[in-house]
């Protein structure tokens, strides 16, 4: 930050007036992001606090380092929206960051242009809106779930007279709720006769509920609907609640409706404020195990964990003191059996609406999820420690444990293939599979569904394997397996005495781990190799180090002494060789970087370099050594490259190539870049003598090179061809109408 200007110390205008107070002290979060190391910049307190961490501290990371894993907010498009403001556009955008202790934060953004120092900024103003995310995420699932039902609702007293009718009970009848609001339910439904209501009424126990299909008319409009009628208390009055639904759209609806009311994973409760049953729905019996009704009454914390009491009561205490206010909250709830459940709930405090007065409650089962997860995380878990371990029969020992604790399969094993491959011998079994069977087999070719899976590369998973064939033992007690492949490693092998042992979710979960094991087994394999390949460039390097490089620098020293002590032709002499001298020592780094670069032992460093400053540098430093040569260069402005320090060397490589396997007198050499397909496309072209057909390919390898002027060995050319693949580029050579050769680089752009 030393050589930094600090974007705040120009922040006086002509006026006098200082915003530097206004900068600190505002309620909103400001930033002056830095859009050349796309970091938040210089912040204010605001901004800082928003997101748990001090002004100087914030100010210093990338904005992805704050932001959610998500590549609707990772650096690019942070970059993209700041530099569309540079370019003069305004954005005003909602992003979702990562406070410091993990939690979400939805914050209103607006980006301006400005100008500090003599540089295009951005200025940001940022606004937390995450309660109003929250708020809007909830209202919307309520009016989902009221639109989703659509139906009409109803609610009567003992009289008959309607105390509540919704625009759908009206749309059914073909009239306003207001008229509805005077008659009572005997005027709409004529199966209830006045006279006979009373008995009707008198007829239903509290909480009773009954399901019926008849026609409802009203003056000339006539509609046979589904009703369901429920006896509950409100308050110590007695009500009868219903729903009434036209047959035909039921029918329309009738699969879907049934599998959301009657299969659903949810059930509808409501309590009242101290948490006591009022309402639970059917859907209790089948999730919970208990009757219908039998938890009317009851209080609803008893049959909660205890160490999830007191986190939910504190949770519904808050809600109930706010008049619509609703918590989300997961928590273990005893089932009938015994057994304990895990429950998402969502709860609205209803107690002061009229028609419910109580704390609605939609519970969904999330235990399979809660299990899932918990075996996700192991499965991370057991991966990092297979990724640390030190050889292949740690792996699968690790392996084998997770199959055990995690994934709770007693019958597994794992085989690895022998160097040849061509057996896989057993290196890890559970205690449950060496019980059954003693030791495990050895696998050949053709004799297993062990080996199919490793030959082919594909699961298998059989349901009973009494119906399969191919196994290796035709009386296994076994009746259900999967065999997983870990590649060119081995298998996975789970089995179980039950056919049709293993759901969805146990396979996938036993392929997420194999891919793991897998995974881990080639990551060992390649530090192996890689070692090999380290070890084995220390020594070369140490040879081009040590060695040549001495040994040129002796011989440069001798051709020196030589040169300036003899004269004509023998001078000459001394004078090329240490040229030559000079021209090895330069090329023994280009080695080590394009072996290093080949073997994967050196990291390339690679990043957006623009092309036109290397290609201007290079030529500039060509012409003064080569003045009867002509130089025509057209480099438009486009898109960086991807490469790095050495782009330079690239690019001189070739040109210098042009000019030293040319005669000089008279040469032209033209220089064009145009923009293809994510490329931008550089052609260098020459007058001269060409390339014939034949050296066309050999002039970019060591061994094979048509041209030795300079090194002698054509390293150039295979450095060139080196790091451009190394880019992700490619180059080839062809002719042009000149009758000279024109070298062709693809390199991909950074964009």
């Amino acid at each position: 930050m030393t050589d930094r200007q600090d974007p705040r110390s120009t922040l006086v205008t002509d006026g006098g007036i200082d915003y530097r107070e206004v900068f600190e002290n505002a309620n909103v979060g400001i930033a002056i992001n830095d859009l050349e190391t796309g970091t938040f910049g210089e912040v204010n307190q605001h901004y800082a606090d928003m997101l748990g961490y001090d002004p100087d501290e914030l100010g210093e990371k990338r904005i992805e380092e704050v932001s959610a894993d998500d590549p609707a907010f990772d650096q690019a498009a942070a970059v993209e929206r700041m530099q569309r403001v540079v370019d003069g556009e305004s954005q005003t955008f909602d992003w979702l960051f990562e406070h410091r202790d993990g939690t979400a934060v939805w914050a209103e953004v607006s980006l301006k242009r400005t100008t500090i120092g003599g540089k295009p900024r951005t200025i940001a103003f940022v606004s937390d809106i995450t309660d109003r995310k929250e708020r809007k995420r909830d209202l919307e699932f309520v009016e989902e779930m009221v639109d989703t039902l659509g139906v009409g609702v109803a609610a009567y007293r003992e009289s008959g007279r309607f105390e509540y009718v919704n625009q759908r009970l009206a749309d059914i009848l073909d009239t306003e709720t207001e008229r509805l609001l005077e008659l009572s339910i005997c005027d709409v439904n004529p199966a209830l006769e006045p006279e006979r209501f009373p008995q009707y009424w008198a007829s239903f126990e509290e909480g009773e509920t009954r399901t019926a299909e008849t026609t409802v008319t009203l003056d000339d409009h006539e509609a046979v609907v589904e009703t369901v009628t429920t006896c509950m208390a409100v308050d110590g009055v007695r009500y009868h609640f219903g729903t009434i639904q036209d047959v035909t759209e039921r029918k329309r609806r009738e699969e879907r409706f049934q599998a959301f009311v009657e299969q659903s994973n949810d059930i509808i409760s409501v309590l009242d404020g101290g948490g006591n049953y009022k309402y639970q729905s059917p859907s209790a019996e089948r999730i919970l195990g208990y009757d219908s009704g039998a938890l009317i009454g009851e209080n609803a914390f008893e049959y909660i964990h205890q160490d999830d009491q007191e986190r939910v009561m504190e949770r519904f205490e808050a809600a109930v003191e706010k008049p619509g206010g609703a918590i989300v909250v997961e928590f273990r709830f005893r089932h009938a059996d015994g057994s304990w459940r895990w429950l998402e709930s969502r709860g609205f405090n209803q107690l002061e609406n009229p028609h419910v007065r109580g704390f609605v409650v939609n519970s969904r089962d999330v235990t399979e999820r809660e299990e899932h997860e918990r075996q996700i995380g192991e499965l991370h878990d057991a991966t990092r420690r297979m990724v640390e371990a030190t050889d292949a029969q740690s792996v699968a020992d690790i392996g084998i444990e997770t199959i055990e604790t995690t994934l709770a399969h007693p019958i597994a094993g794992i085989w690895l293939s022998d160097e040849g491959g061509e057996r896989l011998e057993p290196a890890a079994w559970t205690t449950a599979s060496e019980d059954l069977f003693g030791g495990p087999p050895v696998y050949t070719d053709g004799d297993s569904l062990s080996w199919e899976a490793f030959a082919t590369g594909e699961s298998i998973v059989i349901a009973d394997l009494r119906d399969a064939g191919g196994r290796y033992n035709p009386d296994t007690p076994l009746r259900s397996e999967m065999v997983i492949p870990l590649g060119k490693h081995g298998v996975l092998n789970i089995a179980s005495r039950e056919p049709d042992a293993f759901s969805d979710s146990d396979v996938a979960l036993a392929k997420l781990l194999g891919a793991n094991a897998q995974s881990a087994l080639d990551r060992g394999e390649r530090e192996v190799q890689l070692q090999r390949q380290t070890d084995r460039m220390e020594f070369f390097n140490s040879i081009l180090r040590h060695d040549v490089l001495n040994a040129m620098t002796v011989i440069k020293s001798r051709a020196e002494f030589l040169e300036a002590d003899l004269e004509g032709e023998q001078r000459e002499d001394a004078a090329t060789i240490v040229r030559w001298s000079e021209d090895v020592k330069e090329i023994v780094p280009r080695v080590r970087t394009v072996l290093e670069t080949l073997t994967g032992t050196g990291d390339p460093h690679l990043e957006a370099m623009g092309l036109g400053p290397e290609l201007e540098a290079e030529i500039a430093r060509l012409e003064p050594t080569y003045p009867e040569v002509s130089f025509d260069v057209s480099v438009p402005d486009g898109p960086p490259v991807i490469a790095n320090e050495l782009l330079g060397d690239v690019l001189g490589n070739v040109l210098t190539n042009a000019i030293e396997h040319n005669e000089t007198a008279g040469l032209r050499i033209q220089v064009t870049v145009v923009d293809e397909d994510g490329h931008r496309v550089v052609r260098i072209a020459d007058n001269g003598q060409g390339v014939d057909d034949e050296y066309k390919e050999a002039i970019f390898r060591r061994d094979e090179t048509g041209h030795a002027k300079s090194v002698g060995s054509g390293f150039g050319l295979f450095f060139v061809d080196a790091m451009v693949t190394e880019y992700g580029g490619a180059i080839d050579v062809e002719d042009n109408d000149d009758g000279g050769a024109t070298f062709v680089l693809h390199l991909p752009t950074a964009e």
